[in-house]
């Protein structure tokens, strides 16, 4: 899952970003 969601992450940055609806344990860039 961690693997899927760094590569998910990576390639719809965009989409995250427009959609954001689950933060990211990885680490809050806040």
């Amino acid at each position: 899952m961690a693997t899927a969601l760094k590569t998910a992450g990576k390639r719809n940055t965009t989409r995250q970003k427009h959609a954001r609806a689950k933060p990211k344990p990885s680490g809050p860039k806040r």
